[in-house]
């Protein structure tokens, strides 16, 4: 939540600190000038030139505005990060990682009025790790894997999943140390592999052959049982899809309070 109202916070300042530089540059500035060189000519001593100093407003808007600008067209444009507060993307995405979403890569967008698109470069492919509006409550970020894509025709039956009527790859990794309950397991997405966390204690509710709208996106969590998305709350719209998680920055450990070390420039697939 905290995100968007970051964003609004960037623009106000950058519209702020822009208008008052503007205004100076347009009724004020030319009159100090000139106000300056009737000092120094009229002074053998220059050091009273400074008395003439910038107003507090104006000397603090001409320092923060070309700062609000990068940051908002950074944060708007290129890459936002983002901390990941849960383990429903277990194993692939851990609590306390802290990474880079790009956000031209499926289109550009508005900064706070995000479901106006300037740009629409690609669409979300299944595979995808995406950060998205939450579909109830638009203010909170969540970060999911996109599983069907519009047309495709979903089941998900004693947590195996189908799309188009093709069973999705499954291998269990048995090398790989994990809770009791969980499995690990390695999925093959139409080509795209990646682990998913099975709780073989937890029971499902499967679904038979659920059609994804038009320009509309069905996501699930790696963490299947632990993960709230769209067998819940529904289809993603497209407009809804801020960009797409590509790297871990920083992790941090909340239980042993360090560092993940090994998780910094993880690439996410």
């Amino acid at each position: 939540m905290l995100g968007s109202y970051f964003e609004l916070i960037l623009l106000v300042g950058t519209l702020a600190s822009g208008v008052i530089v503007l205004v100076d540059r347009i009724f004020f500035k030319t009159n100090r000038d000139e106000e300056r060189v009737i000092v120094l000519s009229s002074s053998t001593n220059s050091s009273k030139a400074h008395k003439i100093t910038l107003p507090v407003v104006l000397d603090y808007a001409k320092s923060l505005f070309p700062v609000f600008m990068v940051v908002l067209l950074l944060r708007t444009f290129v890459v936002e990060p983002f901390v990941v507060p849960s383990g429903s993307m277990l194993p692939t995405i851990k609590k306390g990682d802290f990474i880079f979403v790009n956000k031209f890569a499926y289109a550009l967008s508005m900064p706070v009025w995000w479901k106006t698109k300037l740009w629409r470069i690609s669409k979300p492919k299944r595979g995808d790790i995406v950060v998205l509006h939450y579909p109830v409550n638009t203010k909170v970020y969540f970060i999911k894997r996109v599983i069907g894509i519009p047309g495709d025709k979903i089941s998900y039956v004693q947590k195996h999943l189908y799309i188009n009527g093709r069973p999705i790859q499954q291998h269990v990794l048995h090398y790989v140390q994990v809770p009791s309950n969980i499995s690990s397991i390695q999925e093959n997405l139409f080509g795209v592999q990646h682990s998913i966390w099975i709780d073989t204690v937890k029971h499902d509710v499967d679904f038979h052959n659920l059609v994804v709208p038009k320009d509309q996106y069905f996501v699930m969590g790696d963490n299947r049982d632990n993960s709230e998305d769209s067998r819940y709350w529904g289809f993603v719209p497209k407009d809804y899809i801020s960009g797409k998680a590509f790297i871990v920055l920083f992790s941090w450990d909340s239980h042993k309070s360090s560092v993940r070390f090994r998780r910094i420039g993880h690439i996410l697939r």
